[in-house]
């Protein structure tokens, strides 16, 4: 059974601007898989990484952040 997302706001968000996790990994100084876990909820986000996915994708932290 495949993983599900627990952020799919902002992989959805991604998709439309057309970053992939390389690309956000490489803005937040982090490896894609560390984006991915976090994606995916297996590592808790840091304040200052939501601040600057909020910035890049140009949406609300609310929006972003909800978990499913």
């Amino acid at each position: 059974m495949k993983p599900k997302l627990k952020y799919p706001n902002i992989a959805a968000e991604m998709a439309k601007v057309g970053m992939t996790q390389k690309d956000l990994a490489k803005e937040l100084g982090l490896s894609a898989p560390n984006v991915h876990y976090r994606l995916y909820g297996e590592v808790e986000w840091k304040v200052k990484e939501c601040i600057i996915v909020c910035n890049l994708l140009n949406a609300d932290f609310r929006y972003l952040f909800e978990s499913v």
